[in-house]
């Protein structure tokens, strides 16, 4: 049974290894790639920020609070936003969504150092919404990044390897 699930392992590794050593012979899905990682590890790094600073000011209510205001505000926004921006060239979806969601992040960070935090929570609302845009337009592209057959299947084994990670 340990042989057999070191070998499933070892299949998976070699696929995954074979997945990024793809991407990484392709600069236009490295690039995007990379884009994925660090528009991902933003939004963690900016949801464990904003439940700091909701446990501050209420405890482990005002973070859950803070977490529903988030979610709800974009899930209506959703399907129209992205429904929207399909209208659009997605390379330039994607930048939008990151520059709202970066000025939405220093106007935040701004207000933390300046006054009361209740106005961060709409901040991150607007962060929250704009990055919902992100993944659809960021799947939309990649299949025209792409410079042979194989690529796609390569992408879906590196996307299923990352999101394992997360």
């Amino acid at each position: 049974m340990a042989s057999a699930t070191a070998a499933w392992v070892r299949r998976r590794l070699a696929a995954s290894g074979e997945a990024f050593s793809a991407t990484a012979r392709n600069p236009g899905l490295l690039r995007a790639q990379l884009s994925f990682g660090a528009a991902w590890t933003a939004e963690a790094a900016f949801t464990v920020a904003l439940g700091v600073v909701a446990f501050v000011d209420g405890g482990a209510e005002a973070v859950g609070l803070v977490a529903f205001a988030r979610m709800v505000p974009a899930a209506l926004f959703t399907p129209v936003g992205t429904a929207f921006a399909d209208r659009f060239p997605r390379d330039r979806v994607l930048v939008w969504s990151c520059l709202t969601r970066a000025a939405a992040t220093g106007a935040a960070a701004a207000v933390l150092l300046a006054g009361p935090s209740v106005v961060v929570y709409p901040l991150a609302v607007v962060s929250t919404c704009a990055f919902r845009l992100f993944r659809p337009a960021h799947s939309a592209l990649l299949p025209g990044l792409c410079k042979t057959p194989r690529e796609p299947r390569n992408l879906s084994r590196l996307r299923i390897a990352v999101d394992a990670l997360a």
